[in-house]
């Protein structure tokens, strides 16, 4: 056996999906495709899928007829979503970058930040600077629609426990610490990946998130330039999970400014 450190998803990425089973991505596509219509009408728009990871959602709304463009800061994770827009025979531009130094050419009719990425930004300022990011890739009167996981689902969901599964060639154990001052939970996952005969390599990875109230979150986006249009029920829409788990929030860039 042999292991080594890898950053967030640089091994998980290839498993990604199959470890999210459980995620109906069909309801939450749906869902968003709800929201924009909602917000926007009928038709089809320039979107940027923020912190897209393999673009499951992303490849989605290509095959809907937007125009899609996908950034990461995990490169693994880009290159999944690249296998999945050819896979799905579509063109998704996709960039390497991190939302708190976002610096995209042209802007967007929407944005969308999905599946908890928000709770990776684990200092208040910081998110601040990648909402402000995402508010100038916007057009004036754009949306933006993201959500995140909540301190309850932090600390009963994740907690302290630990959890071990077998799928396919891997195996892994995850052990989690959660930390109710700072309201953090730290991942520590450690993959065993077969690689013939009696040898298992091991990849440990470290992933935080840290959990925001409504309060501390609309003071952020306050300081960066955003309107909160709702959150939970956005648009008066159900959400794709439980809003016990997971907090929706829509917002919008103003017209001017």
């Amino acid at each position: 056996m042999s292991g080594d450190q890898a950053a967030p998803y640089a091994h998980l990425a290839p498993y990604y999906e199959v470890l999210s089973e459980t995620r109906d991505w069909d309801a939450w596509l749906a869902f968003v495709q709800a929201v924009l219509e909602k917000c926007m009408g009928q038709g089809r728009f320039d979107l940027l899928d923020a912190a897209c990871g393999t673009g499951r959602i992303a490849v989605g709304l290509r095959l809907l007829g937007h125009r899609v463009t996908g950034v990461d800061i995990s490169e693994a994770m880009l290159r999944e979503a690249r296998r999945n827009a050819e896979a799905a025979r579509v063109d998704l531009p996709l960039y390497h970058q991190d939302l708190r130094r976002l610096d995209l050419p042209g802007s967007y009719d929407a944005a969308l930040c999905l599946c908890d990425s928000l709770n990776y930004i684990t200092e208040h300022g910081e998110l601040t600077s990648a909402l402000c990011n995402l508010r100038r890739s916007l057009r004036p009167g754009g949306i933006l629609l993201f959500d995140v996981n909540t301190a309850w689902k932090l600390e009963h969901v994740y907690g302290d426990y630990t959890y071990a599964e077998h799928v396919g060639e891997l195996s892994y154990i995850w052990e989690n610490a959660y930390d109710p001052e700072r309201r953090t939970v730290t991942m520590h996952l450690a993959f065993f990946v077969h690689e013939g005969g009696r040898r298992y390599r091991r990849v440990d990875e470290v992933h935080v998130q840290r959990a925001y109230s409504h309060e501390e979150m609309a003071a952020a986006l306050a300081g960066a330039g955003l309107q909160l249009v709702s959150w939970g029920e956005v648009a008066g829409l159900t959400p794709p999970e439980p809003v016990e788990e997971r907090v929706f929030y829509l917002v919008r860039r103003p017209e001017t400014g």
